[in-house]
């Protein structure tokens, strides 16, 4: 299996921790750009030139962020299942009934 998994895109953004970061302030800067807007418009008030400029720099960003974390997956068959941890299963306490899927959760209580 080779080692380099990403795409050469992904070298626009080369550290996990620099995409975090610009995933981060792309997320908040389109939250209250995205919030403002709507609450100007909910409000009937008039809405800013530069809200609707930063509204269309966002919207054209999505993208360009799309493309760089498609860009930074892993590669290959079963590429993204091997990297993910098997998840642990729950076992029952010594004693205890197990009931399988699709059974009732618990035997019928005869009323005194």
């Amino acid at each position: 299996m080779s080692t380099d998994t990403t795409h050469p895109l992904g070298a626009i953004i080369p550290t996990v921790k620099g995409r975090k970061i610009a995933y981060a302030v792309y997320a908040l800067a389109s939250f209250l750009v995205g919030n403002a807007a709507i609450y100007l418009a909910a409000t009937s008030s008039s809405i800013p030139m530069w809200i609707v400029g930063a509204t269309a720099v966002i919207n054209n960003l999505a993208p360009v962020f799309g493309a760089v974390a498609i860009a930074n997956l892993p590669t290959g068959i079963g590429a993204a299942v091997e990297d993910v941890p098997p998840v642990p299963t729950a076992t029952a306490p010594a004693g205890a009934e197990v009931y399988p899927v699709g059974a009732p959760h618990a035997p019928a209580v005869e009323e005194a």
